[in-house]
């Protein structure tokens, strides 16, 4: 979606005759085009941005990009249907944004019991809930105690949308304070050449 939303940006891009708006697109295009490029590369949005609250952030700064490339676009179209129709669009843009990051306000699951065993291994209680699991399990490997609940809220997980992995190395970083927690893209060998435990994200 990020790349198709960066190709259509760049084809209206070559359509503009207004110098205000080639002036914005200037400002716009490379900020939607990186977005889209580190959508698929985590690890180095992660270095790029390390703080904890980058995650209110990062999975929702693309749908203002993509809003302002509209607006800049609905100014030049010529009829009157033409800017509806994009006005329409941005506002169907707006609500996929509100829908899809409602993470931020919606309430956590406090029927999440799970617990790590002796083998330090914690299985998830709800169907979305691997990553907060996962966290419990790392932590039990480290000698820090949590539960499935815990690391669910700190998290920030949601039922209907499970975990990203901006979401996950926030609960961590809140769970060890002073430890470095970090997204690295790599094959197991190279994880297992790093020494500790981690979590493996495959998709």
């Amino acid at each position: 979606m990020y790349f198709v939303a960066a190709l259509l940006a760049a084809a209206t891009f070559l359509t503009l005759r207004r110098v205000a708006s080639v002036k914005g697109y200037l400002v716009l295009l490379p900020l939607l085009l990186g977005k889209a490029v580190l959508h698929h590369r985590p690890d180095w949005e992660d270095a790029l941005f390390p703080w904890r609250g980058y995650v209110y952030v990062q999975s929702w700064l693309f749908y203002p990009l993509a809003l302002a490339c509209l607006g800049l676009a609905a100014g030049l179209l010529p009829a009157g249907r033409n800017r509806r129709a994009v006005t329409v669009l941005a506002g169907a843009v707006l609500l996929l944004s509100l829908w899809t990051e409602r993470w931020m306000l919606a309430g956590r699951d406090a029927a999440l019991t799970g617990r790590a065993g002796p083998d330090h291994h914690c299985a998830q209680t709800a169907g979305w809930s691997c990553g907060p699991a996962a966290c419990v399990t790392m932590l039990s490997c480290l000698g820090v105690e949590a539960t499935e609940g815990e690391m669910a809220g700190l998290c920030g997980t949601a039922s209907y949308g499970g975990t990203s992995l901006f979401h996950i190395a926030r609960g961590l970083r809140a769970k060890l304070p002073g430890r470095e927690v970090r997204i690295v893209k790599g094959d197991p060998d190279a994880l297992r050449a790093r020494g500790g435990p981690a979590i493996v994200s495959v998709y």
